[in-house]
């Protein structure tokens, strides 16, 4: 009877020992699944925040490089538009053709980069570089009425332009365009770019 007693008694301890020892194992394992979770976790959370880092530095640059092309193109316009230029400004096509050159520049570089920004930032660009090619149709335009108009002096007839469409007088309001309207647009959209890098944002928090 005291042997089956013993025997009980061993039994119950031993069944005791194996629980805890299952419960602890059982504990342990899950306290690693939960820990190797978190790291995971975290792995993930620096490959994100690497990513990010990586695709910022990447906005960055392509903002810099188009707002470059915007500025670009403006001192392209003003070297067209420029009133300091000689008699034979009417046949000097090179500022044309640079400004032509820098337009395409600039709109290939909106172009190639425009999953970078915001649609409405791209159309404000858009409508900037726009307005720019306008003036230099009108200055191509104009170019060719100074010539028209100087042929006709040339052959002996004192022609004259309607009021408001003499090729001075359109010269001079295209100069006035780009020093005033496409600067303003330009430096819209530089302050758009701030505020898409952050720049000047103070953090109240």
């Amino acid at each position: 009877m005291e042997d089956l007693l013993k025997l009980i008694i061993t039994g119950l301890f031993t069944s005791a020992t194996l629980i805890f020892i299952g419960k602890f194992i059982l504990n342990r394992g899950a306290d690693l699944l939960t820990e190797n979770f978190k790291n995971n976790l975290e792995i993930k959370k620096i490959e994100h925040q690497i990513k990010f880092s990586e695709l910022n530095q990447q906005r960055a640059e392509v903002i810099k490089q188009i707002f470059n092309s915007l500025y670009d193109f403006e001192q392209s316009l003003r070297f067209l538009t420029s009133v300091f230029q000689g008699p034979e400004w009417s046949e000097d096509n090179d500022r044309i053709l640079k400004s032509r050159e820098s337009y395409k520049k600039a709109i290939d570089l909106l172009e190639y980069n425009r999953i970078y920004l915001e649609e409405s930032t791209c159309k404000r660009i858009e409508e900037t570089l726009q307005e720019g090619g306008k003036i230099i149709t009108e200055m191509h335009i104009t170019k060719l009425k100074a010539r028209h108009k100087e042929n006709k002096h040339n052959a002996g007839l004192n022609y004259q332009f309607p009021k408001g469409e003499d090729p001075l007088e359109i010269w001079l309001n295209l100069e006035n365009k780009v020093h005033n309207q496409i600067k303003s647009l330009r430096l819209d959209i530089a302050d758009e770019f701030r505020k898409i890098l952050g720049v000047g944002i103070n953090n109240t928090n």
